[in-house]
């Protein structure tokens, strides 16, 4: 859920750049960033069972939230990234599923690359690619989630 409200949110914070990348702080940015680091929070927690773990999950993302609009978007990000990081590191300890390495390969390398590619060449295509590496990035946490059931 946090996952397509943070995407929604792209969408119409893009509708004020004409789809080309703007470096720049908004509400709609601000959410984006909110809602991904919410996401990531939420299913590292889902797949932790310690009270005192998930209070640290909770404490990390309302200082991303905080963050954003408080000290700026790259403070918000490093945040993002440190939840990304615990929450790769309890899914593999808790799974062990190479498929989850395709989260990373859509979700992180491929989605920078072109936003990398967007910022660098101003060519909105990029757009078209970001949306459905991201997407492909979440179904990859799906098929963990199903092998898992499978063998339990």
């Amino acid at each position: 859920m946090f996952f397509a409200l943070a995407s929604l949110a792209e969408m119409v914070d893009h509708t004020n750049t004409d789809w080309v990348y703007v470096n720049h702080n908004s509400f709609f940015n601000g959410v984006f960033y909110g809602a991904l680091a919410t996401g990531l929070a939420l299913l590292t927690a889902a797949v932790s069972r310690s009270r005192r773990w998930r209070l640290t999950l909770l404490l990390i993302t309302t200082a991303t939230l905080a963050a954003y609009p408080l000290v700026g978007k790259s403070v918000a990000i490093s945040l993002q990234s440190l939840l990304l990081v615990l929450m790769l590191c309890q899914w593999w300890r808790r799974f062990a599923d190479p498929r989850l390495w395709l989260y990373v390969l859509f979700g992180v390398v491929l989605t920078t690359t072109m936003g990398i590619l967007l910022v660098g060449s101003g060519d909105p295509i990029w757009h078209l690619f970001i949306g459905p590496c991201g997407s492909l990035s979440v179904i990859s946490l799906g098929w963990v989630l199903r092998r898992s059931s499978m063998t339990s």
